[in-house]
């Protein structure tokens, strides 16, 4: 199955986020130029991204990487104690605080500076360490010369970012960012998400790519082994 999933998304996901990119480009009223919410007042949005992208004091950054890691750490301490893995922790756990406003708006701003770092100064390294030692390539080609394993495949992941595509749009979204954010569940957890995300230049999409890929990623699984069971 890892042969399988590594095809989805290193082929499949990231050829549909590119091609969904361009229609963004040929109808800009179905993108959001990186927002997936609609929102009327625009003036808001481009202000509080202004202020995002400012500059940020180091200590800032500090606090808000210590605070990434004790996430993180309680991540590691719940997974011990009753396996749920410590991403999906860490990442419940900053939702949960951002929801409730406990974290202060300055450390938040850390945080987002972090990003934008991560982003610009990592990214490709990371996709071509995932390229070159972390793919397999003799089981891809495997699959590959498989048509109906590709035709599975192919048609799994368009159908998920089809639906989302117009979907979204009944929701209040923009089509564009949120066929590219249900996309990322066809991706490899974080490296997945990184490089569907950079296909379609959409990187700021990140947070809602990580909720997509492991909550929605880990229900999708849940639910198809319920499923299974039900059916054999």
């Amino acid at each position: 199955m890892l042969k399988v999933m590594l095809l989805g998304w290193l082929s499949t996901a990231i050829s549909i986020a590119y091609t969904i990119i361009n229609i963004g480009e040929v109808r800009p009223e179905l993108s959001g130029n990186g927002q997936l919410l609609k929102s009327d007042d625009d003036d808001i949005l481009k202000y509080a991204k202004k202020k995002k992208d400012g500059p940020v004091e180091l200590s800032t950054m500090i606090v808000a990487g210590i605070l990434a890691l004790t996430l993180y750490l309680f991540g590691v301490y719940i997974n011990s104690v009753i396996g749920l893995p410590a991403p999906i922790v860490m990442l419940l756990a900053a939702v949960i605080s951002k929801a409730l406003g406990i974290i202060p708006k300055s450390i938040e701003e850390g945080g987002h500076a972090i990003f934008r770092f991560t982003v610009t100064g990592i990214t490709v390294p990371l996709l071509l360490g995932v390229g070159v030692a972390m793919t397999p390539w003799k089981n891809l080609v495997a699959v590959i010369t498989n048509p109906a394993c590709l035709v599975t495949i192919f048609c799994t992941v368009l159908t998920v970012v089809v639906v989302e595509f117009f979907v979204g749009k009944m929701l209040n979204m923009n089509p564009v960012e949120s066929a590219m954010v249900t996309s990322c569940n066809s991706g490899q957890g974080g490296t997945g998400d990184v490089a569907i995300l950079t296909a379609g230049n959409r990187l700021e999409l990140m947070p809602f790519a990580q909720v997509a890929t492991r909550l929605g990623g880990a229900a999708t699984v849940t639910w198809a082994i319920f499923l299974m069971r039900m059916l054999h």
